[in-house]
Protein backbone atom coordinates (compact mmCIF):
# COMPACT_ATOMS: atom_id res chain seq x y z
CA UNK A 1 0.00 0.00 0.00
CA UNK A 2 1.16 3.46 -0.66
CA UNK A 3 1.51 6.37 1.41
CA UNK A 4 -0.99 8.31 -1.04
CA UNK A 5 -3.24 5.30 -0.59
CA UNK A 6 -2.86 5.46 3.38
CA UNK A 7 -3.57 9.37 3.56
CA UNK A 8 -6.40 8.83 1.81
CA UNK A 9 -7.97 6.49 3.51
CA UNK A 10 -6.84 8.05 7.08
CA UNK A 11 -8.44 11.68 5.39
CA UNK A 12 -11.90 9.35 4.79
CA UNK A 13 -12.44 8.57 8.71
CA UNK A 14 -11.27 12.04 9.62
CA UNK A 15 -13.97 13.29 7.40
CA UNK A 16 -16.50 10.88 8.43
CA UNK A 17 -16.11 11.87 12.11
CA UNK A 18 -15.38 15.56 11.47
CA UNK A 19 -17.97 16.24 9.36
CA UNK A 20 -15.72 17.77 6.55
CA UNK A 21 -15.14 17.54 3.20
CA UNK A 22 -11.64 15.82 1.73
CA UNK A 23 -10.37 19.61 0.59
CA UNK A 24 -11.42 20.59 3.68
CA UNK A 25 -8.73 17.97 4.76
CA UNK A 26 -4.68 18.98 4.18
CA UNK A 27 -2.34 16.33 4.89
CA UNK A 28 -0.39 18.76 7.68
CA UNK A 29 -3.43 20.01 9.25
CA UNK A 30 -3.57 19.49 12.78
CA UNK A 31 -7.16 17.43 13.47
CA UNK A 32 -7.88 19.63 16.40
CA UNK A 33 -6.55 23.26 16.26
CA UNK A 34 -6.85 23.47 12.38
CA UNK A 35 -10.05 21.13 11.88
CA UNK A 36 -11.68 21.82 15.40
CA UNK A 37 -12.29 17.84 15.53
CA UNK A 38 -13.13 17.35 19.75
CA UNK A 39 -10.98 15.36 21.66
CA UNK A 40 -13.60 11.97 21.45
CA UNK A 41 -13.40 12.41 17.86
CA UNK A 42 -10.31 12.54 17.53
CA UNK A 43 -9.77 9.00 19.88
CA UNK A 44 -12.91 7.73 17.79
CA UNK A 45 -10.16 8.30 14.73
CA UNK A 46 -7.32 7.08 16.34
CA UNK A 47 -9.05 3.73 17.17
CA UNK A 48 -10.58 3.36 13.74
CA UNK A 49 -6.99 3.73 12.52
CA UNK A 50 -5.85 1.26 14.73
CA UNK A 51 -8.51 -1.81 13.99
CA UNK A 52 -8.69 -0.98 10.38
CA UNK A 53 -4.68 -1.47 9.89
CA UNK A 54 -4.52 -3.74 12.97
CA UNK A 55 -1.43 -1.88 14.71
CA UNK A 56 -2.48 -2.70 17.75
CA UNK A 57 -1.21 0.82 18.95
CA UNK A 58 -0.78 2.03 22.38
CA UNK A 59 -2.33 5.08 24.09
CA UNK A 60 0.67 6.95 23.91
CA UNK A 61 1.01 6.47 20.40
CA UNK A 62 -2.63 6.60 19.56
CA UNK A 63 -1.97 10.30 21.23
CA UNK A 64 0.29 11.06 18.41
CA UNK A 65 -2.28 11.07 15.65
CA UNK A 66 -2.76 14.72 15.25
CA UNK A 67 -2.88 15.12 11.55
CA UNK A 68 -3.50 13.03 8.30
CA UNK A 69 0.51 13.25 7.91
CA UNK A 70 0.82 12.07 10.98
CA UNK A 71 -0.69 8.85 11.37
CA UNK A 72 0.11 7.53 8.18
CA UNK A 73 3.89 7.83 9.31
CA UNK A 74 2.65 5.49 12.55
CA UNK A 75 1.02 3.49 10.55
CA UNK A 76 3.70 3.09 7.99
CA UNK A 77 6.08 2.60 10.48
CA UNK A 78 4.47 0.24 12.61
CA UNK A 79 4.14 -2.15 9.21
CA UNK A 80 7.43 -1.82 7.69
CA UNK A 81 9.18 -5.13 7.89
CA UNK A 82 11.52 -5.76 11.13
CA UNK A 83 14.84 -6.70 10.00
Amino acid sequence: MSIETLKQRIREVVCEYGQLQPDEVGDDANLHTDLGIDSLSLLEIALRVDQEYETDFSEEELLKMSSVSAAATLVTDRLAPKP
